[in-house]
This record gives C-alpha cells, sequence and structure tokens, in this order.
C-alpha cells in the first residue's frame, strides 16, 4: 500500500478505498462511490473519473470488480480502511 502511494499520492485513492471498505459486504457502483466520496470532499471534479481510479486499484489488486459492482475482498485491508482517518 505504501508503494503504490509514494507512485499515486492522492487522497481519493484512500477515500474510495475507505467508502468500499464501510459498505461491505454490499458492493457498489463507481456512481455510489462518487457520491459517498461528495461529503468527504474527496469527489473528482467528474463522476466519469472514479472509474479510472477504480480501474488503477483494480489493477494494483486493492479491490475486485463483477458487474460493474466494486468490493475491497483482503479482510485485513478493510479493517485497515475502516479505522484509517480521512480528516
Amino acid at each position: 500500500m505504501e508503494a503504490f502511494l509514494n507512485v499515486y499520492s492522492s487522497g481519493v485513492y484512500i477515500g474510495i478505498l475507505r467508502v468500499l471498505a464501510e459498505a461491505y459486504p454490499s458492493a457498489l457502483r463507481g456512481a455510489e462511490v462518487y457520491r459517498r466520496l461528495k461529503p468527504l470532499g474527496l469527489a473528482p471534479k467528474r463522476v466519469q473519473h472514479v472509474y479510472k481510479y477504480l480501474e488503477t486499484l483494480e489493477k494494483a489488486g486493492f479491490v475486485r470488480s463483477a458487474e460493474k459492482r466494486y468490493w475491497v475482498e483482503d479482510p485485513l485491508l478493510r479493517e485497515t480502511m475502516r479505522s484509517f482517518n480521512l480528516q
């Protein structure tokens, strides 16, 4: 995770992981992730950009997807993200 964040240093990634971890066991669509990021002040300018972030997180192995829904599968990562302070 640290190596990933050194390259992709954006709070949006942490926000997305946090939102998905809190939603588990539900899987969320990109638009749902975007709506949950807005009150946190972490939403990108356009909802379409969330999908780019999700794609990057999936390629890095942090999230999984099926039928355009995303979730954090790793229980340790979910627990870590749930306790992560976004402020």
